[in-house]
């Protein structure tokens, strides 16, 4: 019927976020079921090696860039690089949520 983002292409419904949220724990490899006509759903496309590489590079960039630019501290460098993967985790979730397309 349509092919709106995070609407069911089945019966055309929204999605609910708890269940768009299902995604991001256990990946785009499990199917959910169309709360108002039961449909099974799955994304269209998956971004997860993407979001990986980002992640890595995010994580040692950031080490390195502290280690050379702010101070030589290797324990202060480890905990900016998991801040700056949190925000990164944060964002990707964010914009995962809100492009999402479901297919049957």
């Amino acid at each position: 019927m349509t092919a709106k983002k995070k609407h069911c292409p089945a019966c055309g419904q929204k999605i609910s976020l708890s269940l768009r949220m299902h995604y991001l724990l256990w990946g785009t490899a499990h199917e959910i079921t169309c709360p108002h006509c039961g449909a099974r759903l799955h994304p269209t496309k998956s971004h997860f090696f993407l979001c990986f590489n980002l992640g890595g590079a995010t994580a040692l960039l950031s080490f390195w860039g502290y280690i050379l630019y702010v101070e030589d501290n290797f324990f202060e460098a480890i905990a900016f690089a998991v801040g700056m993967c949190v925000l990164l985790v944060l964002i990707i979730a964010l914009v995962t949520l809100r492009t999402i397309r479901f297919t049957e």
